[in-house]
């Protein structure tokens, strides 16, 4: 498996994309970066393609065509090289890619200081509400929490699903490998999922 993080997307000026992102794009990304009108929306976009792009080449030796395909609710896929699995995902404060030869799910997110609880209530289940409850630091516990459910998600290509409480169930657990990272300085948290024969959930 392997892991590129690009942070603090939002510091990056619209003169840095126009001069340095956007001309390293294929005509095709290079018009989904554009759609969007402000500059962090491009960024995202772009610099995304750009870290899969990276390790396509370093990894994987890679330097040919890069075109998307859609699977299971909107999961991307290569098309030139289908052998090849990833996952992408960013948040304000930083852009994560993940390559694996095994389909992959991973996802980003920052700790926000006020979480409601009408959020945690929905999103969390009885166990998980009282643990994120007894915890040194709340918004950290659910943010951890948060990023291993979207991974799960993005993992199986179901999308957003209304069954986010109950989503972790043992079945899931026991054929899921999920690591977590969060790095206190930064504020960001994420989370990489993928399928094995038995469970094991690590935090690094």
């Amino acid at each position: 498996m392997h892991l590129y993080l690009f942070e603090r997307p939002d510091l990056v000026s619209a003169e840095q994309v126009e001069a340095e992102m956007l001309p390293l794009l294929p005509d095709w990304r290079r018009k989904q970066a554009l759609q969007f009108k402000h500059t962090l929306g491009q960024v995202l976009c772009a610099k995304a393609f750009l870290l899969l792009q990276e390790g396509l080449r370093k990894d994987y030796g890679y330097e040919g065509l890069i075109t998307f395909d859609y699977v299971a609710n909107g999961k991307p896929i290569l098309r030139e090289r289908p052998d090849i699995h990833f996952s992408l995902s960013h948040c304000k404060e930083g852009i994560l890619c993940v390559i694996d030869d095994q389909p992959v799910g991973c996802d980003i997110e920052s700790v926000e200081r006020n979480v409601s609880q009408s959020l945690i209530s929905y999103c969390c289940n009885e166990k998980e509400q009282a643990e994120i409850a007894n915890a040194i630091h709340p918004e950290e516990a659910f943010i951890k929490l948060w990023t291993r459910k979207e991974a799960i998600i993005k993992l199986s290509g179901e999308g957003i699903t209304s069954n986010l409480k109950n989503l972790m169930t043992s079945e899931v657990l026991q054929n899921t490998e999920i690591t977590t990272n969060y790095n206190p300085k930064t504020g960001l948290a994420y989370s990489i999922a993928r399928f094995c024969s038995s469970h094991s959930e690590k935090s690094i």
